[in-house]
């Protein structure tokens, strides 16, 4: 056998998987079959519950992996379906449900981990255990530096062959595992695993008894870029989604007038109220807290108070908001852009247009090279505008972000991939230029204290591409046409 893979859920809830189709499943497992060494064995784990407070917990949210792995064949461990957390929590999925409605091959109760997990990583082989864990979980404190204590036994208690590895990870709640960000776990995962393999002068351990422990995540990642035609179905669902979103907020904006002036935290309800409307049966959920920043609050490129009143008649909204996607459009006078909003509004727009049109992979672009290619459009366009751009820094003051990202299962999708490497036909990235003009002497007058930023989420093909969010607005005179009620949603 190749590749043992377990899946633990501590949810039990079905309400939350959300599977992709089989069909998909199978795509997933003949790609991550083929890039594992012979005998090697994956251990994913789902989310936990994440706490406010006592008793108070957040929504919850999979796993991306967990999610993204859940149609693969293999043996999934489950918290049983049990009458008592039922009745606080709903209803489970158990230990028949996952197998029937997620084509596990076998199924166990959570509880059972420890002891079928112990012939694993005690296997005598040198292939790895493929080790994914949810961010949120925190790992032991990092062995000394030159340390040779392996993985297992550093996760030891009481029993050296296999360590409490077993336990951490099949504990349902246990109130040390603190929230941890991902560059901290790939950090601990990536030293822990080099102290498996190597002595204190760097050569190979050939004598250890114990299994490599390796990340999943370089594995996983190049598989991830690649889009099945039911993910690119389900990214298209949620750019239509949003679309509807965002129409709603720009008509809502435009009515803002001095008598009613609105606020940004108005126009987050809106659009979220949109989204669930416009659901196709799942219930739309903020991918991510809305950046809806007003006026000069653009200039803050996360902003997320959304909590100040609205200036009609001379002032942008940035709207960053829903599953992937950005957009800027004015505030009251009918949805009407000045000049200097719509100069600088259409010079991002067709910035963005011609990256888009690079989006392919026979152009042979990188997604540093289309960086590269939008730095120098921007700054070819704001000089034509009257900027003065001959410091070297003056562009990085005015456009401090990178052009786009990959997106899938998670906002900023697949993060160990090189953003040198060409683009590939089946991949999703976000195209966002922007432009942020500070309120200081030095730049011209009318354009100062404006935010702009417009963003698509493509899909590469060979030699074409297709714009996933393109349902909603983003030209002058359809985001104009909308807001004045014009468009239809």
């Amino acid at each position: 056998m190749k590749l043992a893979l377990a899946g633990l859920d501590h949810s039990g809830d079905n309400r939350h998987h959300q599977a992709i189709e089989i069909q998909h499943g199978n795509i997933i497992f003949s790609s991550l079959y083929k890039s594992l060494p012979d005998g090697s064995a994956v251990i994913i784990a789902g989310a936990r519950t994440k706490w406010m407070a006592h008793h108070v917990f957040y929504p919850f949210r999979q796993s991306s992996d967990f999610w993204y792995l859940n149609r693969i064949s293999g043996t999934r461990f489950v918290s049983s379906a049990r009458s008592i957390p039922e009745m606080w929590e709903g209803a489970r999925s158990g230990v028949d449900g996952v197998t029937e409605w997620f084509g596990a091959d076998q199924t166990f109760d959570i509880s059972e981990l420890a002891r079928r997990l112990k012939p694993i990583l005690t296997k005598s082989t040198k292939a790895p255990v493929y080790l994914d864990l949810p961010s949120d979980i925190e790992l032991p404190p990092i062995p000394p530096r030159r340390s040779t204590v392996p993985l297992i036994d550093f996760f030891s208690k009481n029993d050296s062959q296999t360590g409490n590895l077993v336990d951490f990870l099949s504990s349902p709640f246990t109130e040390s595992f603190l929230p941890h960000s991902r560059s901290d776990l790939d950090s601990c995962l990536t030293v822990l695993s080099t102290t498996r393999s190597v002595n204190r002068y760097g050569q190979s351990n050939e004598n250890s008894k114990y299994r490599p422990i390796r990340s999943l995540q370089a594995k996983l990642d190049p598989i991830k870029m690649i889009k099945s035609d039911s993910e690119l179905k389900l990214l298209r669902i949620a750019g239509d989604i949003s679309a509807h979103g965002f129409k709603a907020a720009m008509r809502l904006a435009a009515e803002s007038d001095p008598e009613k002036p609105g606020s940004e935290h108005e126009l987050v309800q809106v659009f979220e109220a949109a989204c669930h409307q416009a659901s196709p049966g799942v219930g739309a959920r903020m991918g991510y807290v809305p950046v809806c920043a007003a006026g000069q609050a653009a200039l803050t490129i996360h902003y997320t108070f959304n909590d100040r009143a609205l200036k009609p008649n001379n002032q942008l909204v940035l709207f960053d908001a829903g599953f992937e996607y950005a957009g800027t459009f004015p505030v009251g006078n009918h949805g009407q852009f000045n000049s200097a909003q719509k100069d600088l509004y259409e010079l991002v727009k067709n910035v963005e247009k011609e990256l888009i049109l690079q989006c392919r992979q026979n152009s042979g672009h990188s997604l540093s090279s289309l960086h590269r290619t939008s730095c120098q459009l921007l700054k070819n366009g704001l000089e034509s505008l009257g900027f003065n751009l001959n410091h070297p820094d003056s562009l990085n003051r005015l456009y401090p972000h990178y052009i786009g990202h990959p997106v899938g299962t998670d906002l900023h999708d697949t993060p160990s991939w090189n953003r040198s490497h060409r683009l590939q036909a089946g991949s999703v990235i976000t195209i966002e230029p922007g432009i942020y003009v500070p309120d200081e002497d030095h730049y011209p007058k009318h354009f100062r204290g404006i935010g702009i930023r417009v963003e698509d989420m493509v899909h590469i093909r060979e030699d074409d591409q297709v714009i996933l969010s393109c349902n909603t607005p983003k030209e002058v005179l359809d985001v104009q046409a909308c807001a004045s009620g014009l468009l239809d949603t």
